[in-house]
């Protein structure tokens, strides 16, 4: 399932021109395809992972001498727009020779399960975590009213609105299939203002509720309708929907995650590890929204409109570092 063009490829014939399409491919794969075969570097690899991703991984000289190794992805998903992400620099600066092997080493691993985590890359691989690089697509209103099998499939990570004096803020979760959603919860049953006066560790838990019960955990708005809710995408999926479920309950059962820090650990960051390996918050790198938390003092009259659930806190929205002592009883999991 995968293609390799370069300089000295032939460039003359149809058939050399579309080498990077196969035999079966539906219509949208063949459109994927297509436009990731568009990248201009004349030595570039169009290819398929193991779980069904479609990619591009092509060279780039740089100013300075050398060459750089860039992805560029795209996945089919029934429902969705089909997403294809910005070209991401993941390694370099390469030797010309150097940097197509790596290309083609990288090709090889990614066609092998199970794939690597983003906090274990393979040697001299890099690929980054920003909010650049991380796509929300919206889910229908129709997703609340019914079943979000329809629209979610076992192992998405979603993202349900808030919004917190004048900034929207998304709580995090993992959809378990039939209506579940794991997510990570404070128990304390303080206010949001008050919760800000502590930057000591507070006791959560993950919890296994309910899809209306996570949608509405944090915030409800103020005209009585539905938070907005969005399915997560990463620039390069590297676990199955089934790894990432495990993944849920693993570290729900485990001790990792007892405790909310307002500057380490959060729901984003829950639900990051379990889908990439790796913790990030979107919300977090958001310089804006981090000073704009710093700035909710306790007993601030600037909170925005709309109700905040009194079991819940913006503690939700902080951070933690990768649980290196977190091992999956299933070795397809790594």
């Amino acid at each position: 399932h995968s293609s390799m063009t370069s300089s000295s490829s032939s460039s003359s014939s149809s058939s050399s021109n579309f080498a990077f399409l196969r035999p079966g491919m539906n219509e949208q794969e063949v459109a994927l395809r297509c436009r990731l075969a568009t990248i201009d570097p004349p030595f570039k690899i169009i290819s398929t992972t193991a779980l069904g991703q479609h990619y591009a991984l092509f060279i780039k000289r740089r100013i300075r001498g050398g060459y750089n190794l860039f992805l560029k992805s795209a996945e089919n998903r029934e429902g969705f727009p089909p997403p294809t992400t910005q070209p991401v620099q993941i390694g370099g600066p390469f030797l010309h020779e150097e940097a197509e092997e790596m290309a083609r080493k990288l090709e090889q691993r990614l066609a092998r399960k199970p794939l690597f985590s983003l906090s274990h890359q393979p040697a001299k691989i890099s690929i980054p975590l920003s909010r650049q690089l991380v796509s929300l697509y919206p889910l229908p209103e129709a997703a609340h009213e019914d079943s979000p099998d329809c629209y979610l499939e076992p192992g998405d990570e979603v993202y349900t609105e808030c919004r917190l004096a004048g900034l929207t803020f998304f709580h995090s979760g993992i959809y378990a299939g039939d209506g579940l959603v794991y997510h990570f919860m404070n128990e304390a049953d303080a206010s949001f203002t008050s919760m800000l006066r502590s930057f000591a560790p507070i006791k959560g838990r993950i919890v296994l509720e309910p899809w209306i019960d996570y949608v509405r955990a944090l915030y409800e708005p103020p005209d009585g309708s539905w938070p907005a809710v969005y399915r997560v995408s990463y620039a390069l999926r590297v676990r199955s929907g089934r790894a990432i479920v495990e993944w849920a309950e693993i570290i729900k059962n485990s001790k990792a995650f007892t405790h909310y820090d307002i500057r380490k650990r959060n729901c984003q960051h829950f639900s990051s590890l379990c889908s990439i390996g790796a913790s990030f918050s979107y919300d977090m790198s958001n310089s804006a929204k981090s000073l704009g938390c710093l700035l909710l003092k306790p007993g601030s009259t600037i909170m925005g409109g709309g109700r905040v659930s009194p079991r819940r806190s913006l503690s939700d929205f902080q951070t933690t570092e990768p649980e290196e002592h977190l091992k999956p009883t299933n070795t397809r999991m790594k």
